[in-house]
């Protein structure tokens, strides 16, 4: 009798395995895409608590998108690293009326993050109330849609 696997046995083998493979993939994805989120949706709490402390100290709201050289950063409400290493995926606005669809701090909306590559959106009120929007936005309890 020889030792070693039939040709039967290494295709069931490569079956099962590719059969595991085409679940756990898009799962992997899902997952990734959640941490993500909620990685971006940290930083824009984080904008919103800055937004809400320049106002408290200033009588007023700042607005675009907030980059290194954005009045948040340079009068030190947020850290210069807090908005970058994004690799162009989420772009975060305070008060920016037409880069997160509309409302603005006249809407009540205090910052948004908008996920380019995606299409998606979150948005944070005066009072912290954070909603997402868009098709395919992952679930994150931080977030409601």
């Amino acid at each position: 009798m020889k030792n070693g696997f039939t040709l039967i046995e290494l295709m069931v083998v490569v079956l099962i395995i590719g059969i595991l493979t085409t679940i756990a993939v898009p799962q992997y994805r899902k997952t990734i895409d959640t941490s993500k989120a909620m990685d971006a949706l940290s930083t824009l709490q984080m904008i919103a608590n800055a937004n809400r402390m320049y106002q408290l100290d200033n009588n007023a709201y700042i607005s675009g998108q907030v980059t290194n050289n954005h009045l948040l950063v340079t009068r030190k409400y947020i850290a210069s690293k807090a908005t970058t290493d994004w690799s162009g995926q989420w772009a975060f606005y305070s008060c920016n009326t037409a880069s997160c669809g509309g409302g603005g701090c006249n809407g009540g909306i205090i910052a948004c993050a908008s996920n380019t590559a995606k299409g998606w959106r979150y948005e944070v009120d005066t009072v912290g109330n954070c909603r997402a929007y868009g098709t395919g936005v992952p679930d994150t309890s931080d977030c409601p849609r």
